[in-house]
């Protein structure tokens, strides 16, 4: 058994708990990363940005669909290229979150 706080749970649980917490970090500093270079609109081409991100083209367009979801009104501009925000996610209630996490 291993404790988590107060709660004693088997070893095998632990280790599932602890490796989706160190996996729903890592997507989140994906979407940082991906939040951060849409903002300075130093994505490159799609191909680029993928390379970029360590991702294939098919999961870059699902990050990027899931900060549509977010209200993102994202761009790209083929003459720079990059892309860009119209009008930047509002990640107001990810904070909220994020922070009673950390309370």
């Amino acid at each position: 058994m291993a404790r988590c706080g107060y709660i004693r749970l088997p070893e095998t649980l632990f280790i599932l708990i602890r490796f989706m917490m160190n996996f729903s970090l890592e997507l989140i500093r994906r979407f940082v990363r991906l939040h951060e270079l849409i903002k300075r609109k130093s994505t490159g081409d799609p191909q680029a940005f993928a390379d970029r991100m360590g991702v294939s083209r098919a999961t870059l367009f699902r990050y990027l669909d899931e900060l549509r979801d977010l209200n993102a009104d994202i761009d790209y501009d083929k003459e720079r290229p990059s892309y860009f925000y119209k009008k930047p996610p509002d990640f107001s209630e990810l904070k909220k979150i994020l922070t009673s996490l950390n309370d």
